[in-house]
């Protein structure tokens, strides 16, 4: 998705700068799991950054190094 203005600040490198993950509404689980193709494709909607928060984590996220197995 294209991102809104908070993630656009966070996503704004790589081969897809300025993105977001499709976050779906409450609303539009039907149409996104249930829809036609089109109907589907219609629920993707830019999702308002003043319903989202953000904060800075560790760039080791990122990194297989820091993960763990059980």
């Amino acid at each position: 998705m294209p991102g809104n203005e908070l993630m656009r600040r966070i996503h704004n490198t790589g081969a897809h700068p300025f993105r977001m993950p499709a976050l779906l509404a409450k609303d539009d689980r039907e149409q996104w799991l249930l829809g036609t193709a089109v109907e589907a494709k219609a629920a993707l909607k830019q999702y308002p950054q003043d319903c989202m928060w953000t904060y800075e984590v560790s760039t080791r996220v990122n990194s297989p190094k820091t993960m763990t197995l059980p």
